[in-house]
């Protein structure tokens, strides 16, 4: 699923890419605070998200690509696993 693409993206990213994500995904407790957060319903504020990750300058760049990607590196396969589960037990959204 898509929470699965936003980690596997960064890992294998080697132009210092910036994550974009809805900050109701489940994959953004991994990536908060080094991805740019937005609102997929809130098309001014994702416009206003993406243009904020485009214009980010290289060292800031350089610095949120390689801590994304060390965050989603760390994640173990059954640590994602039992997250997945967990969310889907509980009614969260899931992969």
């Amino acid at each position: 699923g898509m929470n699965l693409v936003a980690l596997e993206g960064p890992v294998v990213n080697r132009r210092d890419g910036i994550v974009a994500r809805s900050r109701q995904a489940g994959a953004w407790d991994v990536l908060a605070g080094d991805a740019v957060g937005l609102n997929p319903f809130d098309v001014g504020g994702t416009a206003d998200a993406l243009a904020t990750a485009l214009d980010l300058g290289g060292p800031e760049r350089e610095e949120r690509s390689r801590a994304v990607r060390e965050r989603a590196k760390a994640m173990e396969l059954h640590d994602w696993l039992d997250t997945q589960v967990g969310m889907t037990a509980a009614g969260g959204a899931g992969a």
